[in-house]
């Protein structure tokens, strides 16, 4: 009895150490082509960025993994998905500086983003677009594509008049995820985050821990006919740090016809 209480022993301390001190810093590159109907031809093959729930406590490990990978992915443009963390902002600010040396970074707020003039500040110290109920139209040498960014609890009424003359295709930033229920055409695909993946999943139960608006959602793409919603693990933890079998990611998205 007294060796299987070892063995037990072992096993559980050797899951801990993973989950609080290895996979959440094993950021993992995740690729994928997304199909967007009538996108412009001069715009296959273009490449977002996606990244959410950064929760940046301090400028550690898991960022410079993150930044190594999105500068060596040449991508078009940087979406952030919210949540970015609210104990640490020149840290934010760092890492954000580290992104928008890349590519243009677009971002909206979180659920978390408590102070909101602290990140319009990091934003604009790195030249990077915070949008807060906005639209954006990002021009590049493929053509131009409009983002917009929302609130968590912005209505779909609301997203409509932000869409309303804004050419296509449309890109949506929205933390939650659950925004892709209520919209129909409005827009071509919608980034959101919020949900970690479940943060620690187990075998065949799956996620463990989920937030309401994203039971349905927990992460990867979902299709409607004309529009697509992709959500990601994010970069962070919340409450604890720790994840098991739902590691950190960096989503690297290619639109297609």
């Amino acid at each position: 009895m007294t060796i299987l209480y070892i063995i037990a022993f072992l096993v559980v301390a050797g899951l801990a150490i993973w989950a609080f001190g290895i996979e959440p810093y094993r950021v993992h590159l995740h690729r994928e082509d997304v199909p967007i109907p009538d996108l412009p031809e001069t715009l296959g093959g273009l490449s977002i960025v996606h990244l959410s729930d950064l929760h940046v406590r301090r400028y550690d490990r898991r960022h410079r993994l993150a930044v190594r990978y999105i500068h060596s992915s040449e991508p078009d443009l940087i979406a952030i998905t919210g949540d970015f963390g609210t104990e640490n902002f020149s840290d934010l600010t760092e890492l954000l500086y580290k992104l928008r040396y890349k590519a243009p970074v677009f971002g909206c707020i979180g659920n978390n983003d408590s102070d909101l003039e602290a990140l319009r500040d990091a934003f604009r110290k790195t030249n990077a677009r915070l949008l807060v109920d906005e639209a954006a139209v990002h021009q590049s040498p493929r053509g131009s594509l409009t983002v917009l960014g929302i609130q968590p609890t912005t209505p779909v009424e609301r997203v409509r008049e932000l869409v309303r003359d804004t050419p296509r295709p449309r890109l949506l930033l929205s933390h939650y995820p659950d925004i892709f229920d209520r919209i129909d055409d409005e827009v071509d695909l919608v980034l959101s985050g919020h949900t970690h993946g479940g943060q620690c999943r187990l075998p065949i139960a799956g996620p463990i821990q989920l937030g309401g608006t994203g039971r349905a959602y927990a992460a990867g793409l979902f299709r409607k006919e004309r529009c697509s919603l992709f959500v990601t693990r994010g970069l962070g933890t919340y409450i604890i740090n720790a994840r098991f079998l739902c590691p950190p990611e960096v989503a690297l998205l290619r639109l297609r016809r």
